[in-house]
């Protein structure tokens, strides 16, 4: 299983590989990973048989994120990452973008915990 990684880890790794390049990874690709990493854990697996397997919303870990009742398509969220100048822009979409603020600062703010400071987050129908 993927673990989120910290900016000082990943720098710490760039500065390992640096001789390697084929095992770098770059830094938009860890703040998506670090992102997924975020809206996974607020899901629980999903084991219905004759049915499909997947996974539904966690209303406790909504509960415990502080983001019941916000308006997000929960089947379909995903994450996209692009740059701005010097910040990182990670779009949640299928989120409303004036209704979600406390789901939009559950990801910047761990993000920003883990290292990464440079980092906007968007939500995007």
């Amino acid at each position: 299983m993927w673990l989120p990684q910290t900016r000082g880890d990943w720098q710490q790794v760039q500065a390992i590989y640096r001789e390697i390049p084929r095992l770098r990874t770059s830094e938009k690709k860890v703040i998506r990973r670090n992102a997924n990493w975020l809206l996974e854990h607020l899901y629980v697996p999903r084991y219905v048989p004759r049915a499909d397997i997947g996974a539904c919303v966690s209303n406790e870990a909504l509960r415990k994120a502080g983001i019941e009742g916000e308006p997000v398509n929960w089947g379909d969220l995903g994450v996209s990452v692009k740059k701005r100048g010097r910040v990182w822009v990670v779009e949640l979409e299928e989120a409303s973008a004036e209704q979600c603020p406390t789901l939009c600062e559950y990801v910047r703010g761990w993000l920003e915990k883990w290292g990464w400071p440079n980092v906007a987050v968007e939500m995007k129908w």
